[in-house]
């Protein structure tokens, strides 16, 4: 007899918006959909003896390795030629990408408006990205939650093309405006900014900066207090003014740190917890090891995610990271970002 579940979507996305509700209950109705409905994941549970007749708390439930979206194995909850939108994570054009299905964009959307909310990150009227336009990089997820965040098309707003040169112009006339500017960026594209204008360029008094991705890349490796140091000496943007976002392809979900040297916090959609990355075994609080998450926004696809990022946990909702394995290859939209520069 098959295995069925109903689908929670309706109750994890009124949860997100703001609906009263329980994680502890809504992560076992995304597991037991989840179980039920994507194949592929069910037999990875089964293969591990976790069942929803089995799992009692978030915590049990198998996390998949980032790695598994690059298997081609369909991990989602549909038939996968019903995706509105195929996410692919950065790579080169000789490596296995991975891919994160979307049944629609409505979770997805959901869930970076709220939890730039639920953050009390700034307004968004002004805001400039140093990306390409999001209807050339439709495989992106970062250009879609630009997109989600900013969804004015006006040209103007983006400063790259999709061969990777940079259009300052509209960035020239924010500086000479009084009014502040939320600046979007990946991390290396903010240093190939800084190489661009020596001299610098100073944006208004309480503007902000939001920057992404990691710190290495194809062609460069830097360190967060690089970057950090780059940002205020070339845009004279105060580190309290610097938003990091913490956030990957296989997530539809996404945790911020303002400032340097601060933890992340996640929205109350979204676990973490380190685990031994020999072991997976869970870690005593303040103690190094692999982040799993746990984002109900996954509802279609898989929610607990094991990733190759270090990092301490604070509680089930902050941590402090440190950074990716060094054994594993380097991800995340700056890589891409360094690629196409430099192609």
């Amino acid at each position: 007899m098959p295995v069925t579940a109903p689908s929670p979507d309706r109750d994890v996305r009124a949860f997100i918006e703001g609906a009263q509700g329980s994680f502890d209950d809504f992560s076992l109705k995304a597991f037991a959909y989840q179980f039920a409905q994507n194949v592929p994941y069910q037999a990875y549970c089964r293969a591990l003896n976790r069942t929803p007749a089995t799992v009692r708390d978030w915590r049990a439930v198998p996390p998949v390795p980032t790695d598994a979206f690059k298997t081609g194995l369909p991990l989602c909850t549909f038939p996968p030629e019903l995706a509105e939108r195929s996410f692919l994570s950065s790579g080169t054009t000789t490596e296995v990408r991975g891919t994160h299905l979307l049944r629609d964009l409505s979770l997805y959307q959901a869930s970076i408006l709220a939890g730039w909310a639920h953050a009390g990150l700034p307004a968004r009227e002004h805001a400039l990205f140093l990306a390409p336009p999001p209807d050339e990089t439709p495989e992106s997820s970062l250009g879609c939650m630009f997109d989600t965040l900013c969804p004015d098309q006006a040209p103007g707003r983006w400063l790259m093309d999709h061969e990777g040169a940079f259009h300052l112009s509209p960035l020239h006339e924010a500086v000479n405006r009084p009014e502040p500017v939320l600046l979007f960026s990946t991390a290396l594209n903010l240093l190939r900014l800084a190489e661009q204008c020596p001299a610098g360029l100073r944006l208004p008094t309480g503007s902000h900066v939001f920057q992404t991705g990691g710190y290495k890349g194809l062609h460069r490796e830097v360190s967060a207090a690089t970057v950090y140091e780059t940002i205020t000496d070339t845009l004279q943007v105060p580190a309290d003014h610097v938003i990091n976002e913490y956030g990957m392809t296989e997530l539809c979900s996404q945790a911020y740190a303002v400032g340097f040297g601060t933890p992340h916090h996640l929205p109350p959609w979204v676990r973490v917890r380190a685990l031994d990355p020999h072991t997976l075994i869970e870690l005593p609080a303040d103690t190094p090891g692999y982040l799993a998450l746990f984002d109900l926004a996954n509802v279609h696809s898989v929610s607990a995610i094991l990733t190759q990022d270090f990092g301490r946990v604070i509680d089930d909702g902050a941590f402090f990271l440190h950074g990716r394995d060094p054994g594993a290859l380097p991800r995340g939209c700056s890589r891409g970002s360094d690629a196409l520069a430099h192609s």
